[in-house]
């Protein structure tokens, strides 16, 4: 019983010292280990080491795309490293959360031994951290345990430590992103439809996509080398005017000829908070292998549809090829920092492009052109040997380069077999030919056919008839005035007698290369109207003046001239006669005989039939048939 009572005794007493010492605790009788100066400094001074870990880490997977590194299979913006998120259809998102709590981690790590020595006059030890993240709406929630003595003095542990920022929000932004484009497509819809709409520079838009022309003698020639630069301008407005959701800005269309696009939300979200935005890495440029163009070049013109009067050209339809990246830029409104990665973007026949098993799935030129290892020195001359600058230079189809004003292109074009040389510039026929080895094209020299463009300036000259036309004793006459009720000269510009004829007339003209055989036509039906497409040399040209539906004829020639690239540029002056009693003809020969006695009467009269300056001579002019 005794025992029972001193039992009861001592643990009483233990019970009243406990109780004692903990409210000797909370009120400071004695001191506890974190009330001790000494530990509150190291716990304040190890929290806000904690926090330049977490600061230092966000600025790092920031900068590096979810990694705490340089990825070296990314590409590069403003100088820094950007990986690929999503390539080869592939999504390629890293765990950023955990390269978070590792960043920490190592930082700690390899920092703490300076921090510790840091701690003026105290003997500080920090253990091995173990770090845990939870990633919170506005900010990071960092618990860290390492154990930490100052002075032999046990620090409490865990360090809990707060960090205002938005990666939260921004890796679920950015990984939907990701997933979601590679899904959908929205950066290669939006660059289609900037491709469709691109600005008009004359007949064509400067990335064409259809060409169809229907104003006689329009001509349309873009190589690759006219369109790649457009379709860099293409990709970065696009990328620039892409946006958040509400978030565009308004009358954008004011100051650029491309529209804004707006990304949908993604998981439901609008991610006010963020600023996104698209752009291109440095140096971005588009090569043959990241752009390609069927046909390359273009090339389109307007000729007449016979019986007709009207001109049109084949409907050319131009599909491309391309491949780049685009960086995604997401900002943290509240660290300020930028989430940066690369997301693939692949187009092919003006479409998305279908993701293969191992990635592109690349046409057949692209895969000649992939490797071009053999070197290539291609001079272009004009016919009268001078070099020709801005001439676009393809070797079995790949490109070469463009010609400086030395003429020469110069690169790399693929090994092992023999192709064509071509080349194709504004102002020459393009050159064609084939049988060209690996040894050849690294020193040739070819030549190109200028084709000037001259300014036609197109006349009727009236021929009366006395007698019957084409018999001996007939008399014809080109009168000084008379005709028509507003007593014209006989010389006058086509359809200046329209409205009294009630009808209107067209002009055809028709080159035969005396060198090559070829013919090339063209029609006008205004008074003044531009001849390009003919390249220089010597031809019989034929010229005809007809009703616009090509069921009467009045009149004609048949000439020999010769074009040459001296006139470019320069006015030329062309006069069909016109014969009432001609356009009566019925039979071929009287028609072709016809013709003949028509343009000898322009001769006679010094009037052309083609002439480079405008007829000033006296009229009338007579001749008998025994002139002609």
């Amino acid at each position: 019983m005794r025992g029972q009572v001193e039992f009861i005794v001592v643990l009483g007493i233990v019970v009243v010292i406990v109780v004692v010492a903990f409210y000797a605790l909370q009120t400071g009788i004695i001191p506890a280990a974190s009330a001790n100066p000494d530990v509150r400094l190291v716990q304040d001074s190890t929290n806000n080491f904690i926090r330049n870990a977490a600061y230092d880490t966000l600025r790092k997977v920031s900068d590096n795309g979810g990694y705490l590194e340089p990825q070296a299979s990314g590409v590069t913006f403003l100088g820094m490293g950007v990986p690929y998120w999503a390539r080869n259809g592939q999504l390629m998102v890293p765990n950023v959360q955990q390269n978070i709590v590792t960043g920490i981690t190592n930082y700690i790590t390899n920092n703490k031994d300076n921090f510790a020595s840091s701690v003026s006059g105290k003997a500080v030890t920090l253990g091995q951290p173990q770090v845990t993240v939870n990633v919170l709406e506005n900010q990071l929630s960092i618990t860290v345990y390492m154990p930490t003595t100052v002075n032999d003095v046990q620090v409490p542990q865990p360090y809990v430590v707060s960090v205002p920022t938005k990666i939260g929000e921004v890796i679920d932004f950015s990984s939907a992103l990701a997933q979601n484009q590679l899904q959908n497509r929205y950066l290669e819809y939006f660059i289609i439809s900037s491709m469709l709409l691109s600005p008009y520079d004359g007949p064509a838009q400067v990335v064409p996509t259809h060409i169809y022309l229907t104003t006689c003698g329009e001509f349309v020639f873009k190589s690759w080398f006219d369109v790649a630069p457009q379709m860099e301008e293409v990709i970065k407005t696009t990328l620039g005017h892409t946006y958040m959701p509400d978030k565009y800005p308004m009358n954008v269309e004011k100051t650029s000829n491309f529209l804004k696009y707006a990304i949908p939300e993604m998981s439901g979200k609008k991610h006010f908070d963020l600023n996104v935005s698209f752009d291109v890495p440095d140096g971005f440029s588009l090569s043959y292998q990241s752009m390609q163009m069927d046909p390359d070049p273009v090339l389109s013109l307007a000729l007449p549809i016979p019986m007709t009067g009207l001109c049109q050209s084949d409907p050319v339809n131009v599909k491309y090829y391309l491949q780049f990246p685009a960086i995604a830029r997401i900002r943290d409104p509240l660290t300020g920092n930028i989430m940066r990665f690369a997301i693939d973007t692949y187009i092919k026949d003006n479409m998305p492009g279908s993701w293969g098993a191992g990635g592109y799935n690349q046409t057949l030129q692209t895969l000649i052109c992939s490797n071009p290892q053999c070197d290539a020195s291609i001079k272009v001359l004009d016919v009268y040997g001078k070099p020709v600058s801005g001439a676009t230079v393809t070797y079995m189809g790949c490109g070469v380069g463009q010609t400086g004003s030395s003429g020469i292109a110069t690169g790399k074009v693929p090994c092992g077999s023999s192709g064509p040389i071509e080349a194709y510039r504004s102002g020459f026929d393009v050159f064609s030919r084939g049988g060209f080895n690996n040894d050849m094209v690294r020193n040739t020299t070819i030549v190109m056919t200028g084709m000037p463009t001259m300014n036609a300036h197109l006349y009727e000259a009236i021929v009366e008839t006395m007698g019957s036309f084409g018999v001996n004793g007939s008399s014809y006459m080109i009168p000084a005035s008379g005709i028509g009720v507003n007593n014209l000269p006989g010389i006058n510009p086509i359809n200046a007698l329209a409205d009294e004829r009630k009808e209107n007339e067209m002009v055809y003209l028709q080159f035969q290369s005396l060198d090559t055989g070829k013919i090339y036509e063209r029609f006008f039906t205004e008074k003044v109207g531009i001849i390009n497409g003919v390249p220089s040399g010597s031809y019989i040209l034929n010229g005809a003046l007809t009703n616009q539906v090509m069921t009467a004829l009045y009149g004609g020639f048949s000439v020999n001239i010769g074009i040459t690239d001296s006139m470019d540029g320069k006015d030329i002056y062309i006069y069909l006669p016109y014969s009432y009693a001609y356009s009566r003809l019925t039979d071929r020969t009287s028609k072709i005989n016809g013709g003949l006695l028509l343009t000898n009467m322009l001769v006679s009269c010094g009037i052309g039939p083609v002439a480079g300056t405008e007829y000033t001579g006296a009229l009338p002019c007579s001749k008998g048939i025994g002139d002609l």
